[in-house]
């Protein structure tokens, strides 16, 4: 296989879990981040948004649950993120 195209958040991604044309993306180096990347045309993924973690968050995992992204941030526990507030 080959790749249609390439996107690169700004954290160096740890995981990413995709649901329904939705990509939800996590890193914590330089910064933890959560990155949203629409999928809907794989040839062309478009960046919805990027949101930052709380400091001193090591983002290590991310799945998408109905409309939530949900974060294992380690020190800062589980993060939840209403993906309506982001996509819409």
């Amino acid at each position: 296989p080959r790749p249609r195209a390439t996107f690169a958040p700004r954290a160096l991604p740890v995981n990413v879990d995709v649901r329904d044309g939705l990509a939800a993306v996590v890193g914590s180096d330089p910064d933890p981040e959560l990155t949203l990347v629409d999928l809907a045309d794989p040839s062309a993924p478009k960046l919805l948004r990027s949101i930052r973690l709380p400091e001193g968050s090591f983002a290590t995992g991310v799945v998408i649950a109905g409309r939530q992204a949900v974060v294992a941030a380690h020190a800062a526990g589980t993060l939840v993120f209403n993906l309506d507030d982001f996509t819409q």
